[in-house]
């Protein structure tokens, strides 16, 4: 269940090796019936500097987030999503954060505490 005003991290389920590794950050702006609006970020993998990078300008999409196609994390509400990056290092696991108050470790499967 995903309620209005809530935070969320998608993460869109590959099915192949060679899909798009893409995630979209934002506010939940209309949910209803499985199918929500969100506001937000999308971003991209870039396998040359092996980092996700936010795509210019924010956006409004409808996911139907009941379908097994994503994976949804919530974000705590006091997170600025136009503040979410990715940190990615050799010693570190992957990472979003606000680099403030939010960091959480993730993988294409969700998010590790």
């Amino acid at each position: 269940m995903i309620e209005v005003g809530e935070n969320v991290h998608m993460i869109a389920h590959r099915r192949f090796e060679g899909d798009l590794r893409r995630h979209f950050a934002g506010e939940v702006m209309v949910s209803e019936g499985g199918v929500a609006r969100v506001e937000g970020y999308f971003y991209g993998y870039d396998p040359i500097h092996s980092q996700f990078v936010r795509k210019p300008g924010k956006r409004t999409s409808v996911f139907q987030v009941a379908e097994s196609g994503w994976v949804v994390n919530r974000i705590p509400k006091n997170v600025t999503i136009d503040a979410l990056v990715y940190r990615c290092d050799k010693l570190d696991p992957m990472a979003i954060t606000d680099n403030k108050s939010f960091s959480s470790d993730i993988n294409e499967f969700g998010f590790h505490h």
